[in-house]
């Protein structure tokens, strides 16, 4: 994540932030709910709202009261936002490609096996 971070801090953006957006763009053309953001995110976060506020500020997402049930913010990744993702979706990649690069492909298998059969124990 350090790693991520460092390179991410140029465009202005935390792992966090580049996280929902990812989130919003797999949404896209529709919104979600802060909870639903929440429920879908990498790592927990305790104020997703804010999250989302700060995205809106740099003009990367939009909030909108939901139509039918005015309580309920739902948020939406902006065409900026879009772009901004497109841009560094292959730096990510090598950047990635980079920090894994001392692995081979056995490790690599054994890593991904590892990490689903985590992510599997999380939701029980």
């Amino acid at each position: 994540m350090q790693a991520l971070a460092q390179h991410l801090r140029p465009y202005g953006l935390t792992p966090t932030q580049y996280n929902v957006l990812r989130i919003l763009r797999g949404a896209h053309p529709g919104s979600l709910t802060c909870g639903e953001i929440a429920d879908r995110m990498v790592t927990a976060v305790p104020d997703v709202t804010r999250l989302a506020d700060r995205l809106v500020a740099h003009r990367l997402a939009w909030k909108a009261r939901d139509e039918s049930d005015r309580r309920v913010v739902r948020v939406e990744i902006s065409g900026q936002g879009l772009e901004l993702l497109d841009s560094l979706d292959e730096k990510v990649l090598e950047w990635l490609g980079e920090l894994l690069s001392p692995l081979d492909e056995d490790e690599m298998r054994t890593m991904g096996q590892l990490l689903e059969k985590a992510r599997q124990s999380s939701r029980e």
